[in-house]
This record gives structure tokens, C-alpha cells and sequence, in this order.
């Protein structure tokens, strides 16, 4: 978990299990059904529709709502321009934020989070994510399950290389 991938990975995590415990408890409510990709995307990037669909959502949970926002305060803070030096002390201040909402799960994605918190601090002086790594590594499993187990090496680096053509 020591990268911008992990980190947003885990707290996806997080929000998703906060929709799931509403779904359960909200069973006849269908404002926790069609939120699972929104709340995996930024604010800025929904439409007015979906916005809306968030905000019916949010209504009865105020939790996730927080959840939500906090997690994009937290991505704004990756998207932006700052050094490592400046990202320390902006993380930490999220950090200090988000521990307020006294949420289990959240707080267990901050202890994990300050575990790995220098490697993960790396993201800002280097910028890079190996979340394109992760995604070829999600492929290839995905060729290896569908093969069925590929009798010939060399037929199965051939469907990984024409996958990625």
C-alpha cells in the first residue's frame, strides 16, 4: 500500500462498506442501490443527475456523505501541485479531520495509512503510480483464468502480447 493506488483502493474500500451497511439497513430504499460507481468518482466529474442521485442518498446518511467528501479532500490533495515537504503537513491535517469522524473503518485506513505514510509521501516528489502495472497484472490473471490452464508458454505470452496491441 505504498502507493496513490493503494491509498484510494482502500479507502474505495471504506466508502463501499459504509453504502453496503446503508444498503442493509435501508433494505427498501433504492438510494443506496444505483451509488456504487458515484461515490467512486470525483465530485467535479458527475454530472447534475448524478449529483442529485448522490445528494438523495446522503440525506439519511450523513456518515457516508462525510466519507465521501473526506476521501475527495484527500484526492484534491494528490492532484495538486505540492512538495513533499507541503504534502506532509496537508495530509496530516486531513488526517487529524478525517480521525474526528470517529468511524471505524476510516480509522483503520488511517493506521494503515500512517504505517506507509513516508512511501506513500514519495507520490510527490516522483508522481508516479503504479496503477497501470496493477491494472496489466489484473489482465494477464484474467487470460489465465479464461485459458484454462495454457498447455504451451509461448501460446500464452502470444494472447498477453495481443491483448496489449
Amino acid at each position: 500500500m505504498a502507493d496513490r493506488f493503494h491509498v484510494f483502493k482502500l479507502l474505495t474500500h471504506v466508502l463501499d462498506k459504509e453504502r453496503k451497511k446503508l444498503r442493509h439497513e435501508f433494505k427498501n430504499d433504492d438510494n443506496y442501490k444505483a451509488i456504487k460507481w458515484l461515490l467512486f468518482k470525483p465530485w467535479e466529474s458527475l454530472n447534475d443527475k448524478q449529483k442529485r442521485t448522490l445528494l438523495r442518498a446522503f440525506r439519511k446518511a450523513k456518515m457516508l456523505q462525510q466519507l465521501y467528501f473526506t476521501k475527495n479532500e484527500l484526492r484534491n490533495i494528490f492532484e495538486s501541485d505540492y512538495s513533499k515537504q507541503q504534502a506532509r503537513k496537508i495530509v496530516e491535517q486531513w488526517i487529524l479531520q478525517a480521525k474526528s469522524l470517529k468511524h471505524n473503518l476510516l480509522d483503520n485506513f488511517i493506521n494503515t495509512l500512517e504505517r506507509h505514510f513516508e512511501s506513500i509521501l514519495y507520490f510527490f516528489t516522483h508522481r508516479v503510480s503504479n496503477g497501470i502495472v496493477e491494472g496489466v497484472n489484473n489482465v494477464i490473471k484474467a487470460i489465465k483464468r479464461n485459458g484454462f490452464g495454457f498447455r504451451n508458454f509461448d501460446n500464452f505470452k502470444l494472447k498477453i502480447q495481443c491483448q496489449f496491441l
